[in-house]
């Protein structure tokens, strides 16, 4: 589906837990990059699940996609956070969302964000394409782990 807008898909759980509220904030901050270059989409079925948001070039000039995951934490303590997000991380790559990745993206920024009230914290990992030799498939290699909060 290629709306002028992005679109959210709500889910009773995610009402509940109030991880919905966090994720529309979020969409509604990055649906200024929706338009000529970028599709910004949101719970779009891939791999083995739904992505909370994902940035997609469609300029084949842009070869760098952003994978956006986002995790209710169950405190504010800094390990709780640190886990929200590894588990957001996680599920990224346990549901496989790196998949039908299109041919001209080079790179992946996966992006997990764990929200309590008012706190965040932000885990992230840059990966690149590799070839894989005597194959026409690729593998993903993460060159970059950062995290705040």
């Amino acid at each position: 589906q290629n709306s002028p807008i992005p679109q959210y898909q709500a889910d009773a759980k995610r009402a509940k837990s109030y991880e919905g509220w966090y994720h529309t904030f979020i969409l509604g901050a990055l649906a200024m990059f929706h338009g000529g270059d970028y599709q910004v989409v949101s719970n779009r079925e891939t791999g083995n699940g739904r992505p909370d948001v994902c940035i997609i070039p469609v300029n084949q000039k842009i070869d760098t996609c952003i994978i956006f995951e986002f995790k209710l934490a169950k405190s504010e303590s800094h390990n709780e956070m640190r886990k929200s997000a590894k588990d957001g991380l996680n599920q990224i790559v346990d549901k496989n969302y790196r998949s039908n990745t299109a041919s001209h993206i080079q790179a992946i920024v996966e992006i997990a964000i764990a929200f309590y009230k008012k706190s965040t914290f932000i885990s992230a990992q840059l990966l690149q394409r590799e070839k894989v030799e005597s194959s026409i498939s690729h593998t993903w290699k993460v060159v970059s782990l950062a995290e705040s909060g």
